[in-house]
């Protein structure tokens, strides 16, 4: 699954490499506890997940199918 410009710009942010494909383990449980507590603190609104949230969202999909 490719990752759009806006979720690598999370990840670069989390410092987390673009190709979650070659994370080892260690870096892999890093970059899930990094986006769910992004998305926790920055993602939700009253109204479910934001823009945002999606965005971790889709990052969090895309580390599960690795």
């Amino acid at each position: 699954m490719a990752l759009t410009k806006r979720q690598e710009q999370i990840l670069d942010t989390l410092r987390i490499p673009h190709d979650i494909s070659s994370l080892t383990d260690s870096q892999w449980l890093d970059a899930d506890d990094k986006v769910t507590e992004e998305l926790q603190l920055r993602g939700l609104s009253d109204d479910g997940l934001n823009e945002y949230g999606q965005d971790c969202d889709a990052i969090l999909y895309a580390l599960s199918q690795v």
